[in-house]
Protein backbone atom coordinates (compact mmCIF):
# COMPACT_ATOMS: atom_id res chain seq x y z
CA UNK A 1 0.00 0.00 0.00
CA UNK A 2 0.98 3.64 -0.43
CA UNK A 3 1.02 4.18 3.22
CA UNK A 4 4.08 2.17 4.20
CA UNK A 5 6.73 3.98 5.72
CA UNK A 6 9.44 1.98 5.07
CA UNK A 7 9.40 2.98 0.99
CA UNK A 8 11.26 6.47 1.03
CA UNK A 9 10.63 8.91 -1.68
CA UNK A 10 13.43 9.64 -3.89
CA UNK A 11 14.93 8.60 -7.67
CA UNK A 12 16.10 5.10 -8.42
CA UNK A 13 13.66 3.26 -6.45
CA UNK A 14 13.47 -0.69 -7.31
CA UNK A 15 15.67 -0.11 -10.36
CA UNK A 16 16.23 -2.76 -12.65
CA UNK A 17 18.97 -2.75 -15.66
CA UNK A 18 19.17 -4.44 -19.09
CA UNK A 19 21.80 -3.86 -22.25
CA UNK A 20 21.23 -4.00 -25.83
CA UNK A 21 24.95 -4.38 -27.06
CA UNK A 22 27.20 -2.08 -24.88
CA UNK A 23 24.15 0.74 -24.53
CA UNK A 24 22.12 -0.12 -21.13
CA UNK A 25 18.76 0.52 -20.42
CA UNK A 26 17.42 1.23 -16.57
CA UNK A 27 13.89 1.83 -15.31
CA UNK A 28 13.15 2.84 -11.71
CA UNK A 29 10.65 4.65 -9.72
CA UNK A 30 10.61 8.23 -9.02
CA UNK A 31 8.37 8.90 -5.38
CA UNK A 32 7.20 11.59 -3.57
CA UNK A 33 5.04 11.31 -0.65
CA UNK A 34 3.14 14.73 0.49
CA UNK A 35 0.43 15.09 3.17
CA UNK A 36 -2.30 17.20 1.48
CA UNK A 37 -3.54 20.53 2.98
CA UNK A 38 -5.80 19.35 5.67
CA UNK A 39 -5.16 16.01 6.04
CA UNK A 40 -2.85 14.07 8.17
CA UNK A 41 -2.19 10.84 6.01
CA UNK A 42 0.79 11.14 3.31
CA UNK A 43 -0.38 10.86 -0.35
CA UNK A 44 2.00 8.69 -2.06
CA UNK A 45 2.94 9.40 -6.12
CA UNK A 46 5.17 6.84 -7.63
CA UNK A 47 6.08 7.30 -11.37
CA UNK A 48 7.87 4.75 -13.55
CA UNK A 49 10.82 6.16 -15.53
CA UNK A 50 13.42 5.11 -17.93
CA UNK A 51 16.91 6.31 -18.78
CA UNK A 52 19.17 4.90 -21.53
CA UNK A 53 22.77 5.20 -21.03
CA UNK A 54 24.86 5.03 -24.09
CA UNK A 55 27.66 2.85 -24.81
CA UNK A 56 30.39 6.23 -24.55
CA UNK A 57 28.78 6.92 -21.28
CA UNK A 58 26.12 9.84 -22.25
CA UNK A 59 23.21 9.70 -20.21
CA UNK A 60 19.85 10.11 -21.90
CA UNK A 61 16.43 12.33 -20.88
CA UNK A 62 14.74 10.85 -18.20
CA UNK A 63 11.31 9.42 -19.66
CA UNK A 64 7.97 9.22 -18.04
CA UNK A 65 6.83 5.65 -18.77
CA UNK A 66 4.15 5.77 -16.41
CA UNK A 67 2.55 8.82 -14.39
CA UNK A 68 -0.42 7.76 -13.75
CA UNK A 69 -1.66 7.05 -9.45
CA UNK A 70 1.29 5.34 -7.13
CA UNK A 71 3.05 2.85 -9.97
CA UNK A 72 6.24 1.93 -10.95
CA UNK A 73 7.07 -1.04 -8.54
CA UNK A 74 9.40 -3.55 -9.06
CA UNK A 75 10.25 -2.91 -12.72
CA UNK A 76 11.48 -5.75 -14.60
CA UNK A 77 13.35 -4.12 -17.74
CA UNK A 78 14.17 -6.50 -20.48
CA UNK A 79 15.57 -5.85 -24.22
CA UNK A 80 13.79 -7.74 -27.20
CA UNK A 81 15.35 -10.27 -29.77
CA UNK A 82 14.07 -7.11 -32.03
CA UNK A 83 15.97 -4.23 -30.10
CA UNK A 84 12.62 -2.98 -28.33
CA UNK A 85 12.37 -2.30 -24.83
CA UNK A 86 9.70 -3.86 -22.38
CA UNK A 87 9.15 -3.15 -18.33
CA UNK A 88 6.95 -5.30 -16.62
CA UNK A 89 5.72 -3.69 -13.44
CA UNK A 90 3.32 -3.66 -10.56
CA UNK A 91 0.33 -0.43 -10.33
CA UNK A 92 -0.24 -0.02 -6.53
CA UNK A 93 -3.43 2.53 -7.15
CA UNK A 94 -5.28 -0.15 -9.44
CA UNK A 95 -3.48 -3.63 -8.38
CA UNK A 96 -2.45 -4.23 -11.96
CA UNK A 97 0.84 -5.61 -13.62
CA UNK A 98 1.24 -3.61 -16.65
CA UNK A 99 3.57 -4.06 -19.17
CA UNK A 100 5.78 -1.14 -21.17
CA UNK A 101 7.04 -2.12 -25.24
CA UNK A 102 8.82 0.62 -27.77
CA UNK A 103 11.36 0.37 -30.22
CA UNK A 104 12.94 3.33 -28.02
CA UNK A 105 11.81 5.36 -24.43
CA UNK A 106 9.20 7.44 -25.45
CA UNK A 107 6.44 9.06 -23.24
CA UNK A 108 3.50 8.84 -25.79
CA UNK A 109 3.85 4.95 -25.51
CA UNK A 110 0.17 3.92 -23.77
CA UNK A 111 0.96 1.02 -21.46
CA UNK A 112 -0.71 -2.35 -21.78
CA UNK A 113 -2.36 -4.48 -19.17
CA UNK A 114 -1.07 -7.97 -18.57
CA UNK A 115 -2.81 -8.65 -15.48
CA UNK A 116 -5.60 -7.39 -14.16
CA UNK A 117 -6.05 -8.96 -10.72
CA UNK A 118 -9.63 -9.64 -10.98
CA UNK A 119 -11.38 -13.08 -10.39
CA UNK A 120 -13.89 -14.91 -11.59
CA UNK A 121 -17.31 -12.91 -12.65
CA UNK A 122 -19.31 -11.91 -9.65
CA UNK A 123 -16.09 -13.06 -7.36
CA UNK A 124 -15.70 -9.79 -6.25
CA UNK A 125 -11.97 -10.97 -6.11
CA UNK A 126 -9.35 -8.10 -6.44
CA UNK A 127 -5.74 -9.19 -5.82
CA UNK A 128 -2.54 -7.45 -6.35
CA UNK A 129 -0.24 -8.75 -9.03
CA UNK A 130 2.69 -8.34 -10.83
CA UNK A 131 5.06 -7.51 -6.79
CA UNK A 132 7.59 -9.88 -8.42
CA UNK A 133 8.15 -10.61 -12.18
CA UNK A 134 10.46 -11.34 -14.71
CA UNK A 135 10.08 -11.09 -18.62
CA UNK A 136 11.45 -13.77 -21.34
CA UNK A 137 11.03 -13.25 -25.42
CA UNK A 138 10.05 -16.25 -26.50
CA UNK A 139 10.79 -15.38 -30.22
CA UNK A 140 12.37 -13.23 -32.83
CA UNK A 141 8.73 -11.47 -33.21
CA UNK A 142 8.60 -9.92 -29.39
CA UNK A 143 6.33 -12.31 -28.39
CA UNK A 144 6.95 -13.13 -24.90
CA UNK A 145 5.70 -14.39 -21.67
CA UNK A 146 5.54 -13.21 -17.75
CA UNK A 147 5.96 -15.08 -15.08
CA UNK A 148 4.80 -13.26 -11.50
CA UNK A 149 3.71 -13.45 -8.06
CA UNK A 150 -0.20 -12.50 -7.09
CA UNK A 151 0.58 -11.49 -3.99
CA UNK A 152 -2.72 -11.80 -2.37
CA UNK A 153 -3.05 -15.42 -2.87
CA UNK A 154 0.58 -16.48 -3.07
CA UNK A 155 0.90 -17.73 -5.71
CA UNK A 156 3.32 -17.78 -9.50
CA UNK A 157 1.03 -17.00 -12.30
CA UNK A 158 1.80 -17.47 -15.87
CA UNK A 159 1.05 -14.90 -18.96
CA UNK A 160 1.77 -15.03 -22.59
CA UNK A 161 1.93 -12.23 -24.75
CA UNK A 162 0.86 -13.36 -28.68
CA UNK A 163 1.12 -10.10 -29.50
CA UNK A 164 -1.90 -9.53 -26.55
CA UNK A 165 -1.52 -10.76 -22.99
CA UNK A 166 -3.90 -13.69 -21.91
CA UNK A 167 -3.38 -15.05 -18.54
CA UNK A 168 -2.69 -18.68 -18.60
CA UNK A 169 -2.75 -21.16 -16.15
CA UNK A 170 -0.81 -20.39 -12.81
CA UNK A 171 2.42 -22.25 -12.63
CA UNK A 172 1.98 -23.29 -8.39
CA UNK A 173 -0.26 -22.39 -6.19
CA UNK A 174 0.47 -24.27 -3.62
CA UNK A 175 1.36 -22.28 -0.16
CA UNK A 176 3.11 -19.41 -0.18
CA UNK A 177 5.47 -19.43 -3.49
CA UNK A 178 6.13 -16.94 -6.27
CA UNK A 179 8.74 -14.62 -4.39
CA UNK A 180 11.84 -12.80 -6.21
CA UNK A 181 10.20 -14.88 -9.64
CA UNK A 182 12.27 -14.50 -12.42
CA UNK A 183 12.65 -17.14 -15.41
CA UNK A 184 14.70 -18.02 -18.43
CA UNK A 185 15.82 -20.55 -20.79
CA UNK A 186 18.20 -23.64 -21.32
CA UNK A 187 18.22 -25.90 -23.82
CA UNK A 188 14.99 -24.62 -25.42
CA UNK A 189 13.13 -25.11 -22.21
CA UNK A 190 11.96 -22.40 -20.40
CA UNK A 191 11.96 -22.32 -16.31
CA UNK A 192 11.13 -20.20 -13.64
CA UNK A 193 13.01 -20.01 -10.58
CA UNK A 194 10.90 -18.30 -7.06
CA UNK A 195 11.45 -18.52 -3.06
CA UNK A 196 8.16 -20.40 -0.70
CA UNK A 197 7.96 -18.91 2.11
CA UNK A 198 7.03 -21.66 4.53
CA UNK A 199 7.39 -22.74 8.52
CA UNK A 200 7.52 -26.10 9.95
CA UNK A 201 6.39 -27.72 13.23
CA UNK A 202 9.41 -28.93 15.61
CA UNK A 203 8.69 -30.29 18.80
CA UNK A 204 5.61 -28.31 18.65
CA UNK A 205 7.02 -25.14 17.61
CA UNK A 206 6.98 -23.17 14.11
CA UNK A 207 10.31 -22.92 12.51
CA UNK A 208 11.45 -21.58 8.99
CA UNK A 209 11.43 -23.93 6.17
CA UNK A 210 11.54 -21.45 3.08
CA UNK A 211 13.40 -22.88 -0.24
CA UNK A 212 14.20 -21.80 -3.66
CA UNK A 213 12.04 -23.61 -6.10
CA UNK A 214 13.26 -24.23 -9.88
CA UNK A 215 9.89 -25.19 -11.67
CA UNK A 216 9.62 -26.29 -15.79
CA UNK A 217 7.35 -23.73 -17.50
CA UNK A 218 4.79 -25.35 -20.59
CA UNK A 219 4.26 -22.12 -23.03
CA UNK A 220 1.66 -22.49 -26.00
Amino acid sequence: PSTVAEIPNGVGLFASLAFNGKDAYLAFMKRNSTVPVGGTVPVADGDLYAVKVAADGTVGPLTLLDGSGDTGYFPEVKVAPTGSIAVAYHDATSKKLKFWGGTALDAAVTPEVIDTGSGAAGSGESNWVGTDTGLLFTGSTGDGIAVYQDATRGDLKLAQRKPTWKVLTSIRTDGAVGFFADVATLGGKVFASHARIHAKLVAGEPRVDNSLILDPVTVP
